[in-house]
């Protein structure tokens, strides 16, 4: 349905020691991303900065957050 509409889903996997949630957003963003799920990253964690998924949305990046919340955050918000 994505590919007939143009898109391209692409997973991304980030692991230790392997390529950082940072990294695969600057890439995903360099290639013109339309939107962005993200389960379980960084937004999960009170403590780390949540400059990334502001910077998403001013570049108006589609950001869909799972299992995590970020206040005063424009984006959509999925917990299980």
């Amino acid at each position: 349905m994505l590919a007939e509409q143009g898109y391209l889903p692409i997973l991304c996997s980030q692991s230790e020691p392997g390529v950082s949630e940072d990294a695969w957003l600057a890439l995903l963003t360099s290639h013109r991303t339309q939107g962005i799920i993200v389960v379980s990253g960084m937004h999960a964690d009170t403590h780390a900065s949540t400059r990334r998924y502001d910077e998403l949305r001013e570049a108006h990046v589609a950001l869909a957050l799972v299992n995590g919340h970020v206040p005063d955050l424009d984006a959509s918000f999925i917990s299980v």
